[in-house]
């Protein structure tokens, strides 16, 4: 939910979202993609039937030094 002027910075929240995602692909898979539906962004997840693993997470800064390094 974007209150106020957070509503200017929509892509924060779908870059957060769509990291999210990334985050959780071993055990689910997107059935809907971030959407802005008025002050609200929402994204819609099913579980796997069969987990691949456990999710992975990732911080942004272990993403700049990987990127740094190559």
């Amino acid at each position: 939910m974007f209150r106020g002027r957070e509503i200017t910075y929509t892509s924060f929240g779908k870059r957060l979202l769509d990291r999210m995602a990334e985050d959780m692909t071993p055990i689910a898979t997107i059935e809907r993609d971030a959407k802005l539906e008025g002050k609200n962004m929402f994204m819609i997840l099913a579980p796997r039937s069969v987990p691949s693993g456990p999710p992975k997470f990732t911080s942004l800064a272990a993403k700049d030094k990987e990127k740094k390094s190559a």
